[in-house]
């Protein structure tokens, strides 16, 4: 729950949608209080029911269940951070929306891993091709095998 996330801009993008089958989550559970009621507050106005604000922490696997039920992530911040969760909902095959001026789009470049610019969000799904090879690059670049051979080769 931080202006900084720019949950309020994203709010209003996805307005044209609020008639779709949707259903919109925010996880508001720490930050700024009363920047999470303004955007709780926003969300339910735009959205009724579909808008779900997360406002309690979950135990770490639930929270990975719930990544993986979800088809669309949106990062509107333009600073570097939820990374863990980036690669987490990429390597899960989910479409990732995240700001072009984030320098997490060089990393991704970098590792042939695609997302999609946060000023052009849609509701499409992923491709199966993209969605496969995002898949493919987090398993070879961001698992343990390859985090213990990266530490290997500083080591060694």
């Amino acid at each position: 729950a931080d202006p900084s996330n720019n949950h309020l801009d994203v709010l209003k993008q996805l307005e044209k949608y609020k008639d779709k089958d949707i259903k919109i989550f925010a996880p508001l559970s720490y930050g700024d209080e009363d920047y999470a009621k303004e955007v709780i507050a926003k969300g339910k106005e735009l959205f009724g029911d579909k808008f779900v604000p997360l406002i309690e922490f979950m135990p770490f696997e639930k929270y990975l269940e719930f990544l993986g039920s979800i088809d669309i992530a949106i990062f509107a911040h333009k600073r570097q951070q939820a990374f863990g969760n980036t690669i987490s909902l990429l390597g899960m095959g989910k479409k990732v929306y995240i700001d072009r001026t984030s320098t997490l789009n060089g990393v991704f470049e970098d590792y042939n891993i695609k997302v999609f610019d946060v000023a052009k969000i849609d509701l499409s799904l992923i491709d199966d091709e993209t969605k496969e090879s995002n898949i493919n690059s987090v398993k070879l670049n961001f698992s343990k095998k390859s985090l213990i051979k990266s530490l290997n080769y500083w080591i060694n």
